[in-house]
């Protein structure tokens, strides 16, 4: 069962990677319009609208969904707010951070640090869900800890790329 979440793992990684090309692409041919902060702004409100036309696919689980949301018990008498809809709005609130946060990131530095950045944040969310939901650690966790943080260590011991003159710059 495990090889299925190894090559989930691994196609994620695959696509991270591409998008985090893509990004670097994106900030590099845009950086006249506006600065690094702005164009991540951008990015993350355009890929969010684009991808809206993806889910109307699934409108019909989201409205069931939305239903069962709304018809939750309310979490006490003080706050008359569903359930349900009191912790997904806690979890878009956490998650808008998170990826306002990745998209600064991938603005900011390269796709590469970004990945590792990233592959640790994933890594950390799944010993803290071990640990939160009492699921046993076993030698492949020791494995994978050894090689996440082996190859932050690694990436961490070498030295910076050259920087390259923007040719914009150097008119």
């Amino acid at each position: 069962k495990w090889y299925m979440g190894i090559a989930m793992l691994v196609c994620v990684q695959c696509l991270q990677a591409t998008l985090g090309h893509t990004q670097a692409v994106f900030y590099r041919r845009f950086s006249d319009k506006g600065t690094r902060d702005q164009l991540a702004d951008e990015y993350l409100f355009t890929s969010h609208i684009v991808s809206l036309l993806m889910i109307l696919a699934l409108w019909e689980d989201i409205s069931t969904s939305a239903r069962l949301a709304f018809s939750s018990p309310v979490l006490c008498g003080a706050i008359p707010i569903p359930r349900r809809l009191l912790w997904m709005a806690l979890n878009n609130l956490t998650q808008l951070a998170c990826i306002k946060g990745v998209f600064r990131l991938s603005a900011n530095f390269s796709p590469l640090t970004v990945n590792i950045t990233l592959s640790v944040r994933k890594f950390l969310s799944v010993v803290l869900s071990a640990v939160w939901f009492g699921n046993p650690w076993t030698h492949l966790h020791s494995v994978a800890t050894v090689m996440i943080f082996g190859g932050v260590f690694a990436y961490s011991r070498c030295p910076p790329p050259p920087k390259v003159e923007d040719s914009k710059k150097a008119d």
